[in-house]
């Protein structure tokens, strides 16, 4: 599923394409979450990468969650951030 382009609405009710970058599932606290992009960059040129609960699908459509607690963030930066390094030692 990944490279999957789902539609996200954002706090205007605007509707934005996004495509997964990587489904991840914790054992520490039996969740999924899935990793996505707009494809934006932010002002010093870093691509825009949103992470979310992954609850499922629902007639094909994507049913996501948004994370609120800082120790799931802070388990999702970790995970990244071993992303980032596997794909280094990769190259």
């Amino acid at each position: 599923m990944e490279g999957r382009v789902f539609k996200v609405y954002d706090e205007l009710g605007e509707e934005i394409d996004c495509e997964v970058i990587m489904f991840y599932h914790s054992t520490i606290n039996d969740t999924d979450y899935v990793f996505y992009t707009d494809y934006n960059y932010d002002l010093d040129g870093n691509l825009n990468l949103y992470a979310s609960r992954y609850l499922g699908e629902v007639d094909g459509e994507m049913k996501l969650l948004e994370i609120e607690d800082e120790n799931e963030w802070g388990l999702l930066d970790n995970v990244l951030e071993q992303v980032k390094e596997s794909m280094k030692n990769e190259g």
